[in-house]
């Protein structure tokens, strides 16, 4: 407005002996220019609405005075002849006519392109509405992530829009990273691209835009989606909120549009259950139309019906999980029932057939005969093995439950393979960190670094590297045992907690990782593994320091 006032107040500068050139003219134009250029780029008004009815009221106004003068064009011979002097009375009349006319015939004309513009919003708003139904419906996240981005996609095309990607990313609940799970259009995103938890774009959703809020800085409708035009606008407000402990506000909507622009990203939707920021739907710019707001609040109800269908999805599958946990705890229990009911009688055979074996070994002479008389012997001793194994899969001990020292549990672990270690040409690195003690039974404790220190050596018959490491992670005991054998593929990884599972182990019986992950289980602990073949494997323990009692 004061560009206005100043540019057009030059104008009657020469009226006051002060001669001057007239540039009030340009600067009514630069006014007029400023004031189009803030409404389409900040969406003050719906652009489409004022195109509308700006040409409809043209075209009224326009039929107003053209028609009497094309009436006194063609007809204004005939008007003299017959009315004299007052031949303009009929084109005045016209005129008046036409004029009274006009705001009804523009109501109404305005009333059908709004009819019209609204019909095409409705069939919007309806197709998101049955897309809500649906995807509430899917129960698989992978499923429902490809079908978002599609969906809306056809959806403004069938429109007469084109939107260059439209790509979702959904949290990581392991890796604690928001990966895109899904890009559709001529200029989709790369399928590796990750938003890291520390990321801008999350601490806004999630923090930042809430305290803007509170403090009155941003209306809750304006800080629902992110859109790249609403930055700039956003930096000339004045703010008195301290971001503790972020940065001031200038500095962050620079990093947001950063982010932005290096994800191709013209609106950002949160999809956000009960404060909980799920993921984020990113659309790159529309053509030939920009995003009105209407748009914006249509993808605000898409972005909350979003979020309920992916948390439904989200509980479905852990509900899945937790039914395979169960079931297989109770093929557990099963097993554990009828390993003891029959312990005695596989004992009691195994028992007479060693005993027979070993005493016709005494007696026979022939060398082919006793290989096979070992065999059977050893077999024997393996079945003892699996028996013994099954019995002590069993609830802790109250009674031996102690406080362990883990750095001197592993050392007193490699000592008792001192000799094994020393012949198998395998080097030896210890570096622990000083660690509180651990609560468990020591004797299962040991069973577990047994095992996997014992795997570690059988995965290099040639020799090489064997690691262990010890450090304290929040209220958490780290124990790594990482070897450079042969390693195991990722499919084999998904087994190897499994009972009986000896993939590439003769003389295995397929219970020591599945007893060592049923311990740790019973200590509150995890056990991990990380292997690639060609560069060997990693195992991580995972204790619970002991509580501390309460003064």
């Amino acid at each position: 407005p004061l560009i206005g006032f100043v540019g057009g107040a030059t104008v009657h500068l020469p009226s006051l002996g002060i001669s001057i050139y007239p540039v009030g003219n340009f600067g009514v134009a630069l006014y007029a220019l400023i004031g189009t250029y803030a409404i389409l780029k900040h969406r003050l008004l719906d652009v489409r609405v004022a195109f509308a009815r700006g040409t409809i009221l043209l075209i009224v106004y326009a039929s107003i005075v053209g028609a009497p003068l094309l009436f006194i064009a063609t007809s204004k011979p005939w008007l003299k002849t017959i009315f004299k002097a007052n031949w303009f009375y009929p084109p005045l009349t016209l005129y008046t006519v036409l004029a009274l006319l006009a705001p009804y015939f523009y109501l109404r004309l305005q009333t059908k392109a709004e009819q019209k513009r609204m019909l095409q919003q409705l069939r919007l708003h309806q197709s998101l509405k049955a897309a809500s139904k649906t995807t509430i419906e899917v129960q698989n996240i992978d499923k429902l992530a490809r079908i978002i981005p599609r969906y809306l996609l056809r959806l403004y095309k069938k429109l007469g829009n084109n939107i260059p990607h439209i790509s979702l990313f959904l949290k990581d609940r392991e890796e604690k990273i928001y990966k895109i799970k899904s890009s559709v259009g001529t200029n989709k995103l790369d399928g590796k691209m990750t938003i890291s938890l520390e990321s801008y774009l999350v601490k806004w959703f999630t923090v930042i835009r809430y305290i803007l809020v509170e403090n009155g800085v941003l209306k809750e409708k304006e800080a629902e989606v992110l859109v790249y035009e609403d930055l700039d606008y956003w930096m000339n407000k004045p703010v008195n909120v301290l971001l503790v402990p972020y940065k001031g506000l200038d500095k962050i909507l620079k990093d947001l549009k950063e982010i932005m622009e290096s994800l191709n990203a013209n609106v950002i939707l949160p999809s956000v259950y009960q404060k909980e920021l799920l993921g984020f739907l990113i659309l790159g710019e529309k053509t030939p139309e920009p995003y009105s707001q209407s748009d914006i609040d249509t993808f605000s109800i898409l972005a909350n019906d979003s979020a309920m269908a992916f948390k439904a999805a989200q509980l479905f599958e852990e509900l899945k999980e937790a039914e395979a946990r169960l079931i297989q705890s109770e093929k557990l229990n099963i097993l554990g029932q009828l390993a003891s009911s029959m312990a005695h009688e596989i004992n009691n055979p195994l028992a007479i057939i060693s005993g027979n074996v070993q005493l016709l070994l005494l007696d026979e002479k022939d060398e082919e005969k006793k290989k096979l008389l070992k065999k059977i012997n050893d077999s024997t001793e393996r079945g003892y093995k699996i028996i013994h194994r099954l019995l002590n899969f069993s609830k802790l001990p109250k009674d031996e439950i102690k406080e362990i020292d883990m750095n001197n549990m592993i050392d007193e672990t490699l000592e008792l393979l001192n000799h094994k270690i020393m012949h198998s040409n395998i080097q030896l690195e210890r570096n622990y960190s000083p660690v509180q003690a651990i609560k468990g039974n020591p004797i299962q404790i040991q069973e577990v670094l047994l095992n996997l220190i014992v795997n570690a050596i059988q995965a290099m018959p040639q020799g090489g590297r064997l690691k262990l490491a010890t450090k304290e992670v929040n209220n958490f005991v780290h124990i790594k045992i990482e070897d450079t054998g042969s390693g195991i593929s990722e499919q084999d990884a998904q087994h190897i907690f499994d009972p009986f599972y000896t993939k590439g182990k003769e003389n295995g019986t397929g219970l020591g990782l599945f007893v060592a992950d049923q311990i740790m289980k019973l200590h509150r602990g995890i056990i991990e593994v990380k292997s690639k073949i060609g560069e060997g494997t990693s195992f991580m323990l995972r204790f619970m320091i002991k509580e501390k009692r309460r003064l």
